[in-house]
């Protein structure tokens, strides 16, 4: 006969079996969906639990009427709904359009853990493999090393292209950050609230350590004509560094409350990387667009030189939409990266501008995923840029936007970088809720060829 202690060893096992398999199941809606062969598995685990609960009564030792409750207490395989397909391994795989990734589920323990909810073995066991820490008191997660494609809006929010195009790692740095709802989501927030990360050449790190990236200036230099035996001239270009710090920007505190963490961990999931990932990216957004360097990125505008000042305080014409296209430097008005950019108010302003015939000179695309244009080039949109029509304000870039850098301080596998997320458990706990709060760092800056403000890669229309 066995032991009290060998029984409830044995009990304990096939209920983290058990609950392991209907987290995997368990739709948002609470509903428990699998496959019949499954189904039959969870409902034997049941079977042999109940059996083990009777003999630990007889013996003295209550279960199941009461004195415990988990997922496995709930489960009744006659109400399990039918599916017509076997899903995939859980392991970082979706199991469908609808799946439940092991960075979700660990990360709906790490949601349930931090409003003092216990963990389920699946959570845990999930958060080992994917290496999230479910009672820790945050996690981290590196930035991807792709863009999402987002189609038509994002094209419209700053170019829907592969990272692979614009995004450069170091040697330990830039890893794949593993699918899930959160992850997807914040990706797609952060890429439709941060159009200049879409369109700037990003360099991700390991570290946030000051990081010189070189320049070159050479734009006065031409090659020359030799004779036989003429010794070519010495041309030395003017180099230089500049030097991207990594500076702090944090998503101010989220509060959940109790009962959203206990009875909806996956949803909360998803929108809380949605949210994170807006803030984020407004945040980093407006820095690479207007800051001025200081604790914060050097923003486009302010490194852009003038390329035409409007006739008008309040409107501008088309005439003068071709003299800033035609003020940057031919060499600049090539290639992926060239563009127009401005508020959304003003590409309305745009968008009724006409030519002498009469006809608009913006043009929709008519394939999904790209962009409008304007005079031949692609128009993108940038909340962070003035929508006011009035005297002295810069509405419009034009030139090689991808000549803009960000660094992003990447984190990887083995280093606590990216982004990181907080919890803030005391703070309110008397109103029963639990704070979140993220951090990335970054820098950003325009870096020109030369001092030349013809040069400039990126030049901008003002209003008089």
């Amino acid at each position: 006969m066995k032991s009290v202690k060998e029984i409830l060893g044995s009990r304990l096992r096939l209920i983290d079996q058990l609950d392991g398999l209907l987290h995997r199941h368990r739709g948002e809606d609470g509903k428990i969906v699998m496959p019949e062969k499954e189904s039959k598995l969870a409902g034997g685990l049941r079977s042999e639990i109940d059996a083990l609960n009777r003999e630990l009564s007889e013996r003295g030792i209550g279960f199941g009427n009461g004195e415990e409750t988990g997922p496995y207490e709930q489960f009744d395989p006659e109400r399990v709904l039918p599916r017509q397909t076997d899903p995939s391994p859980l392991r970082g795989e979706r199991e469908d359009a609808g799946g439940v990734t092991d960075y979700d589920l660990a990360l709906c323990g790490w949601l349930r853990n931090s409003a003092g909810i216990p963990v389920s073995s699946a959570e845990f066991k999930a958060g080992e493999r994917v290496g999230i820490d479910v009672r820790g008191g945050a996690f981290y997660f590196p930035f991807p090393n792709r863009r999402p494609t987002l189609g038509r809006n994002l094209a419209l929010a700053g170019g829907a292209r592969s990272l692979a195009q614009g995004y450069s790692s170091d040697p330990t740095g830039g890893y794949t950050v593993p699918e899930g709802r959160f992850l997807g989501v914040f990706e797609r927030a952060l890429a439709l609230t941060a159009p200049m990360l879409m369109l700037a050449e990003v360099i991700i790190t390991a570290d946030g350590r000051s990081m010189d990236w070189p320049t070159i200036d050479d734009t006065a230099a031409e090659g020359e004509w030799l004779v036989e035996h003429q010794d070519s001239a010495e041309g030395q270009a003017t180099v230089g560094a500049y030097k991207f710090g990594a500076h702090k920007l944090g998503s101010n505190v989220l509060r959940v409350s109790y009962e959203l963490l206990r009875d909806s961990a996956l949803a909360v999931a998803t929108e809380l990387g949605n949210v994170l990932g807006e803030r984020l990216g407004r945040g980093f957004n407006r820095a690479l667009t207007t800051g001025n360097g200081v604790n914060r990125p050097s923003g486009l505008l302010t490194s852009a030189t003038v390329g035409k000042t409007a006739a008008s305080a309040t409107v501008f014409t088309f005439d003068e939409l071709i003299q800033l296209q035609h003020s940057v430097d031919p060499l600049y008005r090539a290639g992926p990266g060239v563009g127009f950019m401005m508020h959304s108010d003003v590409a309305s302003f745009t968008r009724r501008l006409k030519d002498g015939q009469g006809a608009y000179l913006w043009a929709d695309s008519p394939i999904a995923g790209q962009p409008p244009t304007l005079l031949g080039d692609p128009v993108y949109l940038n909340q962070a840029m003035s929508s006011a029509m009035t005297t002295g304000q810069t509405v419009v870039a034009y030139g090689n936007l991808s000549k803009m850098k960000a660094r992003l301080v990447g984190g990887s596998p083995r280093s606590a970088g990216g982004v990181r997320v907080r919890i803030l458990n005391d703070l309110y706990a008397k109103a029963d809720q639990t704070g979140f709060v993220s951090f990335m760092e970054g820098d950003g800056a325009l870096l020109a060829p030369s001092d030349n403000a013809a040069l400039c890669p990126v030049r901008v229309l003002k209003l008089a």
